[in-house]
Formats: C-alpha cells, sequence, structure tokens
C-alpha cells in the first residue's frame, strides 16, 4: 500500500505536536507500507525538494512563495490575513501537487494541518487525478477549517464567536472537506465545533465504538478495491494515529 501524508510542517521543521506526530505515524507505516510525505520548508523555491530518509520514506518539500514561511510568520492581523489571502488557493502547490500525486500514485491520502499548504490547492489536486478520485482521511488537529487562529482564541483574547473573516472563511472550507472520506478528531469537543458549524453535516455519522467507524470506512476503501484501513493503520498491538480516546466520522458512502 503505498500511503500519502500531506503535512505543512515535518521534521525537523516543528512548531507544534502535530508534526511530532505525523512523524512518529509515517516511521510506523513505514515498516509494512510505502509512504509518501508532503510538507513545506523556509524559503521561496519553484520546484520541490525530494529527499528518502533511512526509513525509506519519500518527502518532498515545497517552498511555496508567500510572504513568510509559517516557522517565521507573525501572529498579528495584517501579516496572518496576507499569508492566509495568498494560500487561500495556492496555483504553485496545486501544480507541484498534481506532478507529486501522479508520480507517486498514492492508494489513499490523510491529510493533517494544511495551512501553508492551500487546503484548495490540496483537494483540487488530490480529486483531479486522472486515475480517479482517491481515497481522503482528514485527522483534524485544530479548528483551521473554521478559525483563522486556529484555535478558536484571536490575538487580542477574545473568542471566535466566529468574527467575520472566520464566518467567509468556513463555508468554502465546508465545500472542501465534502469528499473527505473519513475525519478523526482527538476530541469530542473540537469534534462537536465542526459539526455545529455543518462540516460533514450531508455525510456524517456519529460512532461511540471506533470500531464501527473503521468498518465503514474499509467499505469505503474496498469499494476502491484497496486494503482494510486496518492494514493501513495498525502497528504492534494498536492503531498508529487513532488513540483509544479519538472521535472517528464522516463517511461519504455515495463515493
Amino acid at each position: 500500500m503505498r500511503i500519502c501524508l500531506v503535512s505543512n510542517l515535518y521534521p525537523p521543521f516543528v512548531q507544534g505536536g502535530a508534526e511530532i506526530y505525523v512523524g512518529r505515524l509515517a516511521r510506523a507505516l513505514a515498516e509494512n507500507h510505502q509512504v509518501v510525505v508532503i510538507t513545506t520548508e523556509p524559503g521561496a523555491r519553484v520546484g520541490f525538494s525530494r529527499e528518502v530518509s533511512p526509513e525509506g520514506i519519500v518527502v518532498y518539500r515545497l517552498a511555496p512563495l508567500n510572504i513568510a514561511h509559517l516557522t517565521n510568520l507573525a501572529h498579528h492581523p495584517l501579516p496572518q490575513a496576507a499569508y492566509r489571502a495568498i494560500d487561500l488557493y495556492h496555483p504553485q502547490v496545486a501544480a507541484l501537487m498534481s506532478r507529486i500525486l501522479a508520480r507517486e500514485r498514492p492508494n489513499i491520502v490523510h491529510v493533517h494541518n494544511w495551512i501553508g499548504l492551500s487546503l484548495a490547492a490540496i483537494m483540487t489536486s488530490v480529486n483531479a487525478r486522472a486515475s480517479g478520485r482517491t481515497p481522503v482521511a482528514m485527522t483534524i488537529h485544530d479548528y483551521s477549517l473554521c478559525c483563522v487562529y486556529a484555535d478558536l482564541h484571536h490575538p487580542d483574547g477574545h473568542g471566535c464567536a466566529p468574527d467575520l473573516p472566520c464566518r467567509i472563511m468556513t463555508p468554502l472550507n465546508r465545500h472542501l472537506t465534502e469528499s473527505i472520506g473519513l475525519a478523526i478528531c482527538a476530541s469530542s469537543f473540537g469534534l462537536d465545533v465542526l459539526v455545529e458549524r455543518d462540516f460533514f453535516f450531508l455525510f456524517v455519522e456519529h460512532f461511540n465504538r471506533q470500531a464501527e467507524a473503521l468498518q465503514l470506512f474499509d467499505q469505503h476503501l474496498e469499494a476502491f478495491g484497496y486494503a482494510r484501513l486496518e492494514d493501513i493503520l495498525t502497528f504492534d498491538n494498536g492503531f498508529v494515529g487513532l488513540d483509544p480516546t479519538d472521535h472517528v466520522v464522516g463517511f461519504d458512502r455515495q463515493n
């Protein structure tokens, strides 16, 4: 199985826990599968770099043209607004993602944090593959889908009501995530926030037991002729990237 992990940051570029998580996930999956990572690095470059880790993980690093890299972006309204405006749909990212996906031909794409890689560019590239739509899973690490600051709190400390920029961004992200086959969230609160704001509302079911959710996603994969999710994500005695407290939703049974 060839698995593509998409994450805006990836070691050695670390700003929070999500990229550490993705690094561990990639290494664990690489024991039994072919793993490709698409991520970013500081700088500005038209193309991408490609490296192979000692574990055999193929890592593509993009340096999209923007006002800064995520690791040195000022946390103030003006630069944040400019950065997010450019990132709304980044044609450079879309073109490079399409080239990488055509070259690597992954069986499944697993999206993590995406700010700096342009969610619209990612989803457009995945859905435009000539060989047909690739199953997509998303692990939700923060509130980037519905809050421009990703944490429901703005720099001045007030809570996101949501504010006008968030209300403008949310419908676009809602549309972009309609083709997500599986959504994983580490907390029921975070999941509830997204569902309350109508994410995944067309196809979502809530599950009290992960087994039910994973079984349905297995059916989603099998419809494409791919292996069961257990064959993709299991390592040792547990699910890599699926903590027992994780909440799993989001099945588009029509795809």
